[in-house]
């Protein structure tokens, strides 16, 4: 029986979704058709409490021609044990991280997570500065505290890091999306090479799980995805009078809380937040051995920030 000898760890609403359907399509290439089963991450509350008999069973259908077997599970990255347990399960693994500007991924991750109904605050700026003082900051080696803590899930450096305590850093691939939206195919064909994999001339890259609208009334929106008791008694009634049919929440939700364009984070609050995230960009950098300067230009042109230490201006890949 074939086991998953890559994996998809992150970062959340930074191209995962879409990775996991390029790689999956692949001739050579077994994806599990449940992209996020977080067997690995049981410290998270991502976890989906599964054996390792129901975890290997999503990988049953791979066969000799399959060259590669993977998973994607965006909050292996934020979890304190997850790149542990993946190395005792399989030392050779290959793992993939995909990443963006922090700013606009912890904008995107809280249009998403009001989408979903697991954030009741529909204002980014709020939700931005109410999780930042009532979660604090992260203890050192600990797991993300909360889908919500932008302000910690937008610092990539440390969970970066302690991957790359665990795995060589050959076995590691770092996915930049901006990288990715300028140059698809060179960016696709290097990610096969990482994973040994011959090109299968893949020339489309369909734009996958983008969020274009937000939520118009979040709190209902979060009302409707966390129901008391007595609603869910009363779906699982319908649903046996119906043959066993439940009603739809997520389409209620959709329905009744409504929807409106996402958004434009104001150019000052893109300011602080790109500022607050800046020393961390500069570690990462150091980490990865790669320039983000593409991450700290606040518009086309611009020159980043200047470097507190003597770390060349443009690093090799």
């Amino acid at each position: 029986m074939k086991i998953p000898d890559f994996f998809i760890i992150g970062a959340p609403r930074c191209g995962t979704t879409a990775w996991s359907l390029y790689l999956g399509k692949h001739p050579d290439v077994f994806f599990s058709d449940f992209k996020e089963p977080h067997y690995f991450s049981d410290d998270f509350p991502m976890h989906q409490g599964m054996d390792l008999d129901t975890y290997l069973n999503l990988f049953s259908a791979a066969s000799h021609q399959h060259l590669r077997v993977g998973e994607g599970s965006v909050w292996y990255l934020y979890s304190r044990d997850a790149a542990h347990r993946i190395h005792e399960f399989n030392p050779a693994a290959r793992l993939i991280i995909c990443l963006r500007n922090p700013v606009d991924m912890v904008h995107s991750l809280h249009t998403r997570l009001v989408l979903t109904g697991e954030e009741p605050i529909g204002d980014f700026e709020t939700a931005w500065r109410y999780r930042k003082q009532a979660i604090g900051t992260l203890p050192p080696g600990q797991p993300l505290p909360d889908m919500r803590a932008y302000h910690i899930a937008g610092r990539f450096s440390p969970f970066v890091s302690r991957v790359l305590e665990i795995f060589p850093r050959e076995q590691v691939h770092v996915i930049l999306m901006e990288e990715f939206t300028a140059s698809p195919q060179a960016i696709y064909r290097d990610t096969l090479s990482f994973l040994g994999l011959p090109d299968d001339h893949r020339t489309t890259f369909e734009q996958i799980n983008a969020t274009r609208h937000q939520v118009r009334r979040p709190g209902l929106n979060w009302l409707l995805a966390h129901p008391p008791r007595w609603a869910r008694q009363i779906n699982q009634g319908l649903g046996r009078l119906m043959g066993g049919t439940r009603v739809p929440w997520s389409e209620v939700r959709t329905a009744l809380a409504g929807s409106k364009p996402v958004a434009v984070m104001s150019l000052s609050l893109r300011a602080e937040i790109l500022a607050e995230f800046t020393d961390d960009i500069r570690m990462l950098e150091k980490g990865l051995n790669r320039s983000l300067d593409i991450w700290l230009r606040e518009s086309p042109g611009k020159p980043a920030p200047p470097r507190h230490d003597d770390t060349p201006t443009t690093l090799p890949r």
